[in-house]
């Protein structure tokens, strides 16, 4: 590291890391002692710099209490210092400033972190045929999420189950009264937290068919809103082969559902591909929704391609929070989703995703910065209604 003409014998180091800027009384304490910076760039303030001191007694002894005197004049020095190992050829700084190490550096706490707004955990999963197997992957991510002190968790479509066959999926589904759903109750009461499901597979009146539907249990178990899908997944690609009809055995939603409020906001429900009709983003945002959702389980091709950009453009283009929890993985043999759930800002920045892999990805939901967006982008003040009409509810 050092020349030999230098003289230097190898000896005992001591790293500081600096929170402050380093002065040059500092970095020129004598001609062979020198200040690097080992993992910094120049103007870089907080790397680690590396002292290392000539044998020589007096040298130490000056050298150390100029840096001692460097470090009090510094109230923003905010360091850590490791010991390195020596070879006993030497002594690096005198007992003056091991004697003010003691003294004056005192060791880091630990603090719990209170979070001024509100955490949220955005859940992603990989639903199979097996719903007692699901309902215990639901049931730990949600105690996962408590853990980690989210007040709501939210969870993919088809968090119930993953079907192989349509005849299946309309056996297997069940009325908003079943077991399924009274679990999930019990799940939020256990927990104390919001649960945002969905789309789960409702049990219709129709033999043959079933709601895709998103639902929200309180932390109390209480089902505060009900949202079936409005817009259905049809797709019949001839070129390719694949055909995938959600309208075969999924009935239409109705309805659209005023945003809930919540202990993180006004919450609007989705799912999935609604994604792709910004008006109903508007007409949500219009009847004041802060957070937009958008459970999903998105096909790998069209997530790889589309699910980043629209949920960061419904973001944008209504300043709100948007949260899509996501499948992932390999279903079956017919079926592989996407992935990556996220948290996106008002601002269209993602601040939580999750990757590949079941797990959760937490964000604090700042409603303050939403309106600050808002303000200093008044976007809904521009909108030209004397030329087109304003999205509303017909």
């Amino acid at each position: 590291m050092y020349s030999r003409r230098h003289n230097f014998y190898k000896c005992q180091a001591m790293v500081i890391k600096f929170g402050g800027n380093v002065n040059d009384r500092c970095g020129n304490l004598t001609k062979k002692t020198k200040l690097k910076s080992a993992n910094s760039s120049p103007g870089d303030n907080s790397g680690n710099f590396l002292i290392k001191m000539d044998h020589s007694k007096n040298l130490a002894e000056r050298s150390s209490r100029l840096l001692c005197e460097e470090l009090r004049s510094n109230t923003s020095v905010n360091f850590k210092a490791q010991y390195l190992a020596s070879q006993g050829r030497a002594t690096l700084f005198s007992a003056r400033f091991f004697h003010f190490m003691q003294t004056h550096i005192q060791p880091a706490k630990r603090y719990i972190n209170t979070m001024i707004h509100p955490l949220i955990a955005v859940c992603q999963m990989r639903s199979i045929a097996d719903k007692v197997k699901n309902l215990q992957v639901v049931s730990e991510l949600a105690a996962e999420a408590k853990r980690r002190s989210a007040t709501i968790a939210f969870f993919p479509e088809a968090c119930d189950f993953l079907a192989n066959n349509k005849k299946d999926i309309v056996t297997m589904a069940e009325p908003l009264t079943g077991v399924i759903v009274t679990s999930y109750k019990e799940i939020a009461i256990k927990n104390n937290i919001w649960l945002s499901l969905g789309g789960i597979h409702e049990a219709s009146d129709n033999m043959e068919k079933i709601y895709n539907t998103h639902i929200l249990i309180n932390n109390e178990g209480e089902l505060v809103a009900v949202y079936r899908k409005l817009h259905l997944f049809d797709m019949d690609n001839k070129d390719t082969g694949v055909r995938l009809m959600e309208s075969d055995y999924v009935l239409k939603g109705i309805e659209i559902v005023p945003p809930v409020l919540t202990p993180v906001g006004k919450l609007a429900l989705s799912i999935c591909y609604d994604i792709r009709f910004p008006e109903l983003s508007i007409i949500l945002r219009n009847m004041g929704a802060q957070i937009l959702t958008y459970p999903s389980a998105f096909t790998y091709e069209t997530g790889a391609a589309h699910w980043e950009v629209m949920l960061r453009a419904r973001a944008i283009e209504n300043q709100c929070y948007v949260i899509a929890a996501a499948q992932t993985g390999t279903h079956n043999k017919k079926r592989m989703s996407w992935g990556h759930a996220m948290i996106v800002d008002p601002w269209g920045t993602i601040i939580a995703q999750c990757a590949d892999k079941m797990g959760i990805a937490m964000a604090e939901i700042d409603l303050a910065l939403l309106e600050k967006i808002r303000k200093n982008m008044p976007c809904e003040q521009h909108r030209r209604n004397d030329l087109y009409s304003r999205m509303e509810c017909q």
